[in-house]
């Protein structure tokens, strides 16, 4: 069946082919143009005292801070098994080895109650990740980490820089990192950005992603040339996507407002399947970042089938990450499936449901009610239900979109 409600679609606001027009007849579309040096500064008024770099991905903001530490092989960084590749492989591809920790089940963040007995003489970092954009508990681990030297990296990929100053995420540790893939809520398809909270880092951040060269110093002018001066690679982000960037990055708050919209709605829908005990649905935090809905199912069985089911009429879901301890990768370094119990079970359950920021009413409605017939056996009412809505679709006429936030360009 043709996609109705695919799981995601990329952030548009209708200003991005304007901004990227201008940078590109601006004569200057690679980095550290205009719209590079617009984006920091209005990152950074979020962000109050750290430094911010845009980079070319979230995997570049963790592999810059892994170099700016100097890492070395044989050190270790602390990291969830539960989280996307990046946050490991980071640092594995300089030979630093990623020690797993599990998850706590009641929001799939790394479990601080279990750092501690994680950390050996060759503990440099611990990487938390804010799952699904819910904090860590991030007064507990700073204090096992400062209490230990212990540096920390915040992955912030899922999260969105408008919580309230008491809980801004990426500025916590020694250093933070966003993403801006297409998948996020601001996108410019492919992007990141490293916050720098030391700012003894700050000139060694740099270097690093000019690729190896002191060309921030040149281009500052504080030397007359710039030269190779250390290990490096190519981390900047095009001024042609930063351009795209800063449309969406002028509406952080509109942006932010919308898709919480869309995860209260999900969770008033799905309210009485929850409380009857059809699925697990997480408690989500307000002072997160909206960035998706998820479901637990009660096996591995029925999130494959309830997957299959919705796929059927059209609706995009998708399960999460295989943990990283169970990898062809983890299991090299020693470890097996059932050693972090949380982070498998919730692997083989998790269900993903669409969540895009132009998302509308209808459409929400649409899948909680798959889920409804899903779990309630009355599969037969989604047949009708799929076709009405098809069929307003194909009249052409606008349903009405109380979610809608979006400003004209």
């Amino acid at each position: 069946m043709t996609e109705l409600i695919p799981f995601n679609k990329p952030t548009l606001l209708g200003r991005e082919l304007m901004y990227m027009a201008d940078a590109i007849l601006s004569g200057h579309t690679a980095g550290q143009g205009k719209y590079t040096k617009m984006c920091e500064s209005l990152l950074q008024e979020r962000l109050k005292e750290s430094a911010v770099l845009l980079t070319n991905s979230c995997t570049s903001a963790l592999e810059i801070a892994c170099l700016a530490l100097e890492l070395k092989p044989g050190d270790e960084v602390i990291v969830p098994s539960y989280t996307f590749v990046s946050t490991a492989n980071a640092f594995y591809k300089f030979g630093v080895k990623p020690v797993f920790c599990d998850v706590r089940r009641e929001d799939l963040n790394l479990d601080v109650s279990q750092v501690e007995a994680l950390i050996t003489k060759k503990t440099k970092a611990v990487v938390p990740v804010h799952y699904a954009g819910v904090p860590v508990d991030m007064t507990g681990l700073k204090k096992i980490c400062s209490d230990k030297h212990i540096h920390i990296i915040e992955d912030a990929a899922h999260c969105d820089i408008t919580s309230t100053a008491d809980t801004l995420l990426g500025n916590h540790g020694t250093f933070g990192a966003f993403s801006f893939h297409e998948t996020k809520n601001f996108n410019c398809g492919e992007g990141g950005a490293l916050i720098v909270n030391d700012d003894k880092y700050l000139e060694a951040c740099e270097i690093i992603r000019e690729k190896g060269t002191n060309r921030g110093q040149f281009m500052r002018g504080d030397v007359d040339k710039y030269s190779w001066v250390s290990a490096g690679s190519s981390y900047v982000m095009s001024d042609l996507l930063a351009a795209f960037l800063y449309s969406q990055l002028e509406d952080i708050d509109e942006i932010r407002q919308r898709r919480q919209k869309i995860l209260d709605l999900y969770t008033s829908e799905l309210a009485d399947l929850i409380q009857s005990g059809h699925f697990e649905c997480p408690a989500f935090d307000k002072k997160g970042s909206a960035h998706m809905f998820y479901v637990l199912a009660e096996n591995t069985k029925t999130r494959n089938d309830l997957i299959s089911f919705l796929r059927k009429f059209g609706i995009h879901a998708v399960f999460h990450y295989i943990p990283l301890h169970s990898s062809k990768v983890g299991r090299e370094l020693g470890y097996a499936p059932k050693d972090l119990p949380v982070s498998l079970d919730v692997s083989e359950r998790l269900v993903r449901l669409p969540f895009f920021f132009n998302m509308t009413e209808d459409e929400v409605k649409l899948v909680a009610f798959g889920l409804r017939c899903f779990f309630t056996g009355a599969t037969n009412k989604m047949t009708e239900h799929v076709d009405r809505f098809r069929q307003s679709q194909a009249s052409g006429a606008p349903t009405i979109d109380r979610l809608s936030l979006t400003k004209s360009a």
